[in-house]
């Protein structure tokens, strides 16, 4: 069929509906943009929990792709740094065989790092496949930057979500409740959060959502101040965190890009207090919708946290709303559908 896209990129779990992670999330988001646009693709899941066995999933997946590229007019990969180095080479190639046209996405804001540090074998496979591409996109605007030394056809491709159904009260007072919506990590600053809450007065409130990384249990994130609330769905987000005040991110994490979590914050106005960290800096506006800290610094957590008021709340929840407008997954996916044309 003419002009259709072949989707490549992880799917939802197929074992646990509750499992999920930014990239998946951004992926299924991009089929459901084109089913809703009436966009002819078709699919292949790079998800390899989704294979029966894991090992033998890139064999998979390139088998399925040699099956489907006769039948689509455009390869669009959407991956990793790990699909870049493996199946990224080998796409690329086919493609170029067959004169087809092929568009790559990249997640994360991490790949300029890894670039620099990374042996001259992989910057030889790296070079080829951001050479040989017809448009490369990059979730930060660092990494356009970044990309457009080997291809000037690279474009910002940022993580997106869409407007939220839940009606911002512009009137909400700040009432000092607090959220951790992600991984319950040490490398998102988990300790951090609980050493500050203990600190802090009962006036203080903080609950901790999300999967438990195999160092940390329920009972852990018990205290006077906080608790741990579970896992939810991801629809139920933005539902979740109107009812609070302030979005937790003190990540460790130097490979972040834009975590989604701050965007889903943003679009029902909460700010946020996250590291200065990553890419972070490019979507947090310091003492605007949000305090940036340093990583790993308790008392810059701790001052920030005591630092909100009702006045300055106010300011930084209208802010916060405002700074979701270039996230918007519709006016975003729609800008990259007339770049692939």
């Amino acid at each position: 069929m003419k002009n259709k896209i072949l989707n490549i990129g992880p799917c939802f779990f197929k074992s646990d509906s509750l499992r999920t992670g930014g990239v998946v999330v951004l992926f299924e988001a991009w089929l459901q943009f084109c089913r809703e646009q009436n966009v002819p693709f078709e699919v292949i899941d790079t998800n390899k929990d989704n294979y029966t066995f894991r090992l033998f999933s890139i064999v998979g997946i390139i088998a399925r792709f040699v099956r489907k590229i006769w039948r689509c007019e455009k390869i669009f990969l959407h991956g990793t740094i790990n699909d870049y180095l493996i199946l990224a080479p080998l796409i690329v190639g086919i493609a170029r065989l067959c004169n087809k046209k092929i568009f790559l996405r990249k997640f994360a804001g991490s790949f300029e790092t890894y670039y620099n540090h990374c042996n001259w074998f992989k910057k030889k496979i790296l070079c080829y496949v951001l050479k040989n591409s017809d448009m490369l996109f990059w979730e930060t605007k660092s990494l356009v930057a970044f990309g457009s030394r080997f291809n000037t056809c690279s474009y910002w491709f940022p993580n997106v979500r869409k407007n939220s159904a839940i009606v911002r009260d512009l009137h909400k007072p700040y009432a000092k409740r607090f959220v951790f919506l992600s991984r319950v990590h040490k490398n998102k600053g988990v300790d951090d959060l609980i050493t500050v809450f203990k600190r802090l007065g009962e006036e203080y409130q903080l609950d901790f959502y999300g999967p438990l990384e195999s160092s940390y249990t329920p009972d852990y994130l018990e205290g006077c101040n906080y608790h741990y609330r579970g896992c939810i769905k991801p629809c139920d987000v933005t539902s979740l965190l109107s009812h609070y005040d302030v979005l937790l991110l003190p990540t460790k994490h130097d490979a972040e890009g834009y975590p989604g979590i701050l965007l889903e914050a943003f679009s029902v106005g909460i700010p946020c207090i996250a590291s200065r960290i990553g890419a972070i800096p490019e979507i947090v506006e310091n003492e605007k919708n949000g305090i940036l800290i340093e990583s790993g610094n308790v008392k810059e957590l701790l001052a920030a946290i005591l630092s909100f008021n009702n006045d300055k709340y106010m300011t930084f929840s209208s802010n916060a709303f405002s700074a979701f407008e270039p996230f918007e997954a519709d006016n975003v996916n729609h800008r990259i559908l007339q770049l692939i044309g």
